[in-house]
């Protein structure tokens, strides 16, 4: 999260507050990718989960429809338990 401050600071710390700001920029620099990784192997998990259910017929024949409701919900219980 960027902030703006405005002060009246001698040049020794204005170099010690932009080193500050800085390493908080290359911080979440760091931290966002590996969300994203994270996330992207959570939505693999649950993609393979869903069609594993699916060719499993877990949810029954055409006449026992179930919602895309229900069959993530399957899905996620799935990847929770792998």
């Amino acid at each position: 999260m960027a902030s703006t401050i405005s002060a009246n600071v001698d040049g020794k710390t204005a170099t010690k507050l932009k080193k500050v700001a800085s390493l908080e920029n290359n911080q979440e620099t760091i931290v966002r990718p590996g969300r994203e990784m994270m996330a992207a192997a959570a939505r693999l998990r649950l993609e393979k989960a869903s069609v594993e259910l699916a060719s499993e017929h877990r949810f029954g024949g055409p006449e026992h429809a179930s919602g895309e409701i229900d069959m993530l919900d399957e899905a996620t219980a799935l990847t929770r338990s792998t």
